[in-house]
């Protein structure tokens, strides 16, 4: 299935993914040995209580900087397992200029702890909130890096389905000078989606 929006360059093609060609982004903590063998953990940055807190950190091996999500275990099996299967399908489809990688989730016998790139330029919420004026050059260019973000997860038959001001990051690629992109985020709400998925019959994502 395609889609072509208004304008001609920005295209949308589904497709059912092949399963076996998955790479797995999951890591198992071996016995005896913890996350902080892996990641100096640091400050804590969001929490949402028993459900999943982020915390910045740094990458032992290289001392590079991340964000960890601890996501505990045991609350619902069938979900969990769901879960699992998109944190697969996103590793597949990373590396895209508007849609934070993950680098891997580690697990224990607690919790799993998906490892991501630390964004440097805060949030679009922020940036909406204390701005005084956003050229419109600006909003066109953050408008169309979002819908570039969308269409990459669309293309690769994945839907976020929580897309808000705070789950939009900004990140410098380059020198401190240029533009810094944008970053979709947080993709605990992603729902695969075929041209046979029922319709959704509850609310997802913020109210």
């Amino acid at each position: 299935m395609r889609a072509r929006l208004a304008g001609g360059d920005l295209s949308v093609a589904t497709r059912v993914p092949d399963l076996k060609q998955l790479p797995n982004v999951f890591r198992t903590i071996k016995e005896g040995m913890s996350i902080n063998d892996f990641y100096d953990l640091r400050e804590e940055i969001f929490s949402s209580g028993c459900i999943s807190k982020v915390l910045t950190a740094a990458r032992k091996s290289d001392g590079s900087e991340v964000v960890v999500k601890m996501r505990p275990k045991g609350r619902d099996r069938v979900s969990e397992r769901g879960w699992r299967q998109i944190m697969v399908n996103l590793g597949r489809v990373a590396g895209h200029s508007h849609v934070l990688d993950i680098s891997e989730i580690l697990e224990d016998s607690r919790a799993y702890y998906v490892v991501m790139p630390r964004c440097d330029g805060g949030e679009l919420f922020e940036l909406l909130a204390t701005a005084e004026e956003i050229p419109e050059r600006e909003c066109k260019r953050i408008i169309r890096e979002i819908l570039a973000a969308v269409a990459h997860l669309h293309k690769n038959d994945l839907i976020h389905r929580d897309i808000k001001p705070e789950n939009i990051l900004f990140h410098s690629e380059g020198d401190a000078s240029s533009a810094k992109t944008v970053k979709l985020i947080d993709f605990d709400t992603v729902a695969g989606w075929t041209p046979q998925s029922p319709k959704t019959k509850t609310f997802v994502g913020t109210p």
